[in-house]
């Protein structure tokens, strides 16, 4: 969880240079660990598929 909390502020300035700030999103659910809830796949694929297609 460290890992992504010192990214996050690194990745959200990245995304501001491109003015797409509202296109990341970082939810971070204590004691999940590194696995995907239903909810939360569904939103990735809604983003795969709304950015990449």
């Amino acid at each position: 969880m460290d890992g992504i909390r010192e990214m996050e502020p690194v990745i959200r300035k990245v995304y501001g240079l491109y003015r797409a700030e509202r296109k990341f999103e970082n939810i971070i659910i204590p004691a999940l660990g590194h696995v995907y809830t239903p909810e939360m796949w569904k939103k990735t694929q809604s983003w795969f598929d709304g950015e990449l297609k």
